[in-house]
């Protein structure tokens, strides 16, 4: 597995669910706010590139090559993915405590 496919195809994937989903509106935002919050969660305590402590056959490879092109998130990109999907929480969260619109 590796981090590109975690943190950014996985939100896109899980976007378009629950876009299509979009007629639930509260658990349609309740489940994007803890999506982003388990993103979060993850960039935090998911080790890149070493086996994972609950599941040592597994690692988090950094690189992901898709037609020749290299997507990398390393340890040193963590700060930023926490910071990203943190804010992405409190935006959803607020979002929702607002009643913006559905599309949001």
């Amino acid at each position: 597995m590796t981090s590109a496919a975690i943190w950014v195809f996985a939100p896109i994937l899980a976007g378009g669910i629950l876009f299509l989903l979009r007629r639930y509106e509260k658990a349609v935002a309740a489940a994007g706010t803890l999506i982003a919050l388990l993103l979060a969660f993850l960039a935090w305590r998911l080790p890149f590139g070493e086996a994972l402590p609950f599941l040592p056959s597994l690692t988090i490879q950094d690189t992901l090559i898709v037609l020749g092109r290299q997507f990398s998130l390393t340890d040193a990109d963590r700060p930023y993915l926490i910071l990203i999907y943190l804010v992405i929480t409190l935006w959803l969260g607020g979002a929702r405590a607002a009643r913006a619109g559905k599309f949001l």
